[in-house]
This record gives structure tokens, C-alpha cells and sequence, in this order.
């Protein structure tokens, strides 16, 4: 990982990896943080496989689902009204670009297509076995 660390009021690089995924982050106060004013820190410098382009996009199914965790807290904590409808908006497209990158990602990576299915089986079975002894509703 391509990190910085804050030195002197400076931001200090440190040697960039040799692999073409660099996620250019900077550290301020013991935090990691996305370094957004450098366009360019997410550019490959080559044209990505299928393989590599699964493994980005696990990176961005991650920054879905915290965007959808920050836009839900930010709603919760407020009470002004405009605010809190344009948050939990801005948050169900968050959830929508979640969707739409799980969907790519099973497209991109057959196998773990194949691994969600059998994960999302095993929760349909402790839900059925849960609606027979009925601990829940069917």
C-alpha cells in the first residue's frame, strides 16, 4: 500500500509498490485516510484482467458499503428533515451501486458466483428450519 505519513506538516511518500494496484492513502493522527485531491491515485498502468479487475472491484464493494454505513449514521443523527430524506436518498443509490458491482462481480469471477450461492443457501435453510419450529414467520 502507497502510504504517507504526515511529517513536519508535510506529507512524506513512501516507495510505491511494484503491483499495479496503489491506493494512494495519507495518515493524520493515527488515521488512514483516502488521499482524494490526487486524481490519478486509482490509475493502472496497464489494462486490467478479469482476476484483477474482480479484486478492484472488491475494493469498491467495500467503499459501497461504507458510504452506505456514513450516509445511514449522518441521517440518523440528524433531525432536520431535508437533510435526513437527501442522506437516506444519496444512501439507497449507495445500495443500488452495491448491487450493481455484486452483479458484475459474479459475472467477473464465476467461482465466487458459486460461493455466494452456496452461502445464500445455507441462510435459507436455518430460515426454514427457524419457521418450522416457529421461532419466525413465513
Amino acid at each position: 500500500m502507497h502510504v504517507s505519513a504526515l511529517t513536519a506538516g508535510r506529507y512524506v511518500r513512501k516507495k510505491k509498490p511494484k503491483h499495479i494496484f496503489s491506493i494512494n492513502l495519507y495518515a493524520l493522527q493515527g488515521e488512514i485516510m483516502p488521499m482524494f485531491p490526487d486524481p490519478f491515485a486509482g490509475n493502472s498502468s496497464k489494462k486490467m484482467t478479469d482476476r484483477e479487475l474482480a479484486q478492484a472491484i472488491r475494493l469498491d464493494i467495500a467503499s459501497e458499503l461504507e458510504a452506505i454505513f456514513l450516509y445511514d449514521a449522518h441521517a440518523a443523527a440528524t433531525d432536520n428533515p431535508v437533510a435526513k430524506a437527501v442522506l437516506e436518498e444519496i444512501r439507497d443509490e449507495e445500495k443500488a451501486h452495491f448491487g450493481e458491482l455484486v452483479t458484475l462481480m459474479r459475472y467477473l469471477d464465476p467461482q465466487e458466483a458459486e460461493l455466494f450461492e452456496s452461502g445464500a443457501a445455507e441462510v435459507r435453510e436455518v430460515i426454514e428450519e427457524l419457521e418450522e419450529e416457529g421461532l419466525v414467520k413465513k
